[in-house]
């Protein structure tokens, strides 16, 4: 299997990753419309009743959260079929663990409930995701007995 394709998936992660933990602050950043932020990791967990549930995300950026994170699930499972290391495992680990948070938080918009489970490292996926992408990109070496 070519890298090209994991790394393109990977890439595309890491940008909307970005993009969506910056809340697109980052954009706005960069024409001086407003200050920027960074949300580089968060663990929340919420359930109670008797409130409305009101989302700390818009639906934009829920959105993004969801395909940068299935983008990092589909570029960590290549990246692990090219090259087996632990980095991808904890990139697929942390990928899922974040798209199912995102998943919970964007059923908000299609019937109403009062869970939310925020699990997301950004910054940890950041990391990982250049890792991983010079690991596969490296030519030759046996990487099938590197354990991390």
């Amino acid at each position: 299997m070519s890298p090209k394709p994991a790394l393109l998936t990977i890439a595309l992660h890491a940008i909307l990753l970005v993009l969506a933990s910056t809340q697109f602050t980052v954009l706005s950043w960069m024409w001086g419309d407003c200050a920027w932020s960074w949300n580089y990791f968060q663990y929340s967990h919420r359930n109670g009743w008797g409130f409305q549930y009101l989302s700390d995300y818009s639906l934009a950026v829920v959105l993004t959260y969801i395909v940068a994170y299935l983008a990092g699930f589909v570029g960590f499972v290549m990246a692990r079929n090219i090259r087996p290391t632990g980095w991808a495992v904890i990139g697929i680990i942390l990928s899922v663990l974040g798209l199912v948070s995102f998943l919970i938080e964007g059923s908000h918009w299609l019937w109403s409930h009062h869970l939310s489970w925020i699990v997301s490292c950004p910054a940890g996926c950041l990391i990982l995701a250049g890792v991983v992408m010079v690991q596969i990109s490296r030519k030759g070496g046996n990487w099938a007995h590197v354990p991390i």
